[in-house]
């Protein structure tokens, strides 16, 4: 058996943007999540991946994504054409992402991955950057 002990804030995050095609706009980085990542996060996927249409965020009810630098933000984004809609709270399964973690977590991953930090933050980014191609999800 293989076990990790749990530190906070001594492993990595991450946190993704993912179309209904199956596109996954993904980041991982060391920390927890703030206001000010998730507000990073976006105006990067902005920048990286220009909204066609005019893309909804669906968002779970976790403290930073209702944070008032957020909802300062969010008219901002606007602009852009890009909105945020909050699921209802205990919501979060409706979140096609949560999809994505859940088999991230117990599919994809094989247990050698958590041999050590270092060796699940690769096979993390590893999975991440296929998804689409080798890890596919149908919604349909």
């Amino acid at each position: 058996p293989v076990s990790l002990p749990a530190q906070r804030g001594q492993g990595f995050t991450v946190a993704g943007f993912l179309t209904l095609e199956n596109r996954l706009q993904a980041y991982s980085y060391s920390g927890p999540t703030t206001a000010q990542a998730f507000i990073h996060f976006v105006d990067d996927w902005i920048r990286q991946c220009p909204p066609q249409g005019k893309p909804v965020l669906v968002l779970d009810n976790v403290s930073f994504h209702r944070s008032a630098e957020v909802m300062a933000r969010q008219k901002h984004w606007a602009t852009q054409q890009v909105y945020l809609q909050y699921l209802p709270a205990y919501g979060s399964e409706l979140n096609l992402i949560e999809i994505l973690w859940h088999r991230l977590k117990h599919e994809w991953l094989r247990l050698a991955d958590y041999a050590s930090s270092q060796s699940l933050r690769k096979a993390v980014e590893r999975i991440l950057s296929q998804v689409g191609q080798e890890y596919t999800i149908n919604f349909a």
